[in-house]
């Protein structure tokens, strides 16, 4: 679960980081995170790229934000593995 980083933690929504992505970017994407590296360092600088570059509302403590982007993700989402097929 993704609380609001700042106290006193009001939001109780959750999403994962690619549904985030989707919803701030569209499917056309430009998050860096997972990224394909040999080097697992990299995962956390494509993590803190995307954290800088598009979690405003979520590092903000816009809980309103941060609550119509988990809205819309919501939306927006693709079941997991093969229940996306017809």
């Amino acid at each position: 679960m993704i609380l609001s980083p700042f106290p006193p933690f009001r939001s109780i929504h959750s999403v994962d980081h690619a549904s985030y992505m989707r919803a701030v970017l569209g499917p056309a994407g430009g998050n860096q995170y997972p990224g394909f590296s040999t080097d697992p360092l990299d995962a956390f600088r494509h993590l803190a790229h995307d954290l800088e570059s598009y979690c405003d509302a979520f590092l903000g403590n816009s809980d309103s934000e941060f609550e119509a982007t988990v809205r819309k993700a919501a939306a927006e989402a693709r079941p997991p593995g093969v229940r996306r097929l017809p």
